[in-house]
């Protein structure tokens, strides 16, 4: 994730406790769709995306672009995200559940 904002959409994966993930890279030369795969680590989820997961983050070609801990959590109608890198937070982002996924958008941390 090397923009400084973003959008991206989560979705239920097949087996339970994962989410498949389709994020837009916008850079100089390139405008393009990746991909990306998450893993629940915490015990019980409250519903399909709240809870804390690891994700990995696929570029256009495939290849992994970073790792972070997820941590998304349902308040009210909204889901708030955090994606944090060695225990620091490195992008905050908001989104909403449609019957498509749970679109979202992002922000990095300014370092």
């Amino acid at each position: 994730m090397t923009q400084k904002f973003g959008v991206g959409i989560y979705r239920k994966g097949k087996v339970s406790g994962t989410l498949k993930a389709q994020w837009f890279l916008s850079t100089a030369d390139k405008n393009v769709i990746c991909t990306g795969h998450a893993v629940c680590i915490d015990d019980g989820v409250e519903d399909e995306y709240h809870g804390d997961y690891v994700v990995t983050y696929h570029d256009a070609d495939g290849e992994d672009e970073a790792t972070f801990d997820l941590e998304i959590r349902k308040q009210e109608m909204i889901y708030k995200l955090k994606w944090l890198l060695d225990d620091k937070i490195v992008s905050r982002g908001v989104g909403f559940e449609t019957k498509e996924g749970l679109i979202l958008s992002y922000i990095n941390e300014e370092e």
